[in-house]
């Protein structure tokens, strides 16, 4: 059954995403084992990899909040693991000035604008909280239950 408690885990097969954005030995860590081999069920290096195995049945593995717009069928597991992932853009000063510069820091500022998307706020929202009602065509009726408008 669905793990309740992070002990529980032991008796699930983990889909395991090891990319140079997510950290080493995510799992071993939030589980507090030194070697997760023998629940290692795959091991990927790509997000949508690990998408669709969860969305298969394959195993559990850690997915950001926003695959819930994705209306897929899978249920969050709620055992207190929430590793975060900064979003960093890198580019050169002199390219500031730049109006196909500005015009990509502009898109990539609204998508991932917290208050319109709610899982890219700096805390965690579980994803029992974020609500979105069927029909709704705009992804920013989405609605965080219990949480203030956020300020930005």
């Amino acid at each position: 059954g669905k793990p309740e408690r992070i002990a529980d885990m032991q008796h699930h097969m983990i889909i395991d995403q090891v990319t140079p954005q997510t950290e080493n030995n995510l799992w071993s860590r939030q589980l507090g084992v030194e070697n997760i081999e023998e629940m290692l069920v795959i091991r990927t290096n790509a997000s949508v990899a690990t998408f669709h195995a969860v969305v298969r049945g394959v195993g559990i593995g850690f997915l950001p909040n926003y695959v819930l717009a994705l209306k897929a069928p899978i249920v969050p597991i709620d055992i207190k693991l929430s590793p975060h992932v900064d979003i960093w853009l890198t580019f050169h000063p002199q390219s500031r000035n730049s109006d196909k510069v500005a015009a990509v820091i502009n898109w990539l500022r609204s998508i991932f604008n917290p208050k319109s998307y709610p899982w890219f706020r700096d805390e965690f929202i579980h994803p029992s909280k974020i609500r979105f009602e069927p029909g709704e065509d705009d992804i920013e009726d989405w609605d965080v239950e219990g949480f203030p408008d956020n300020p930005y």
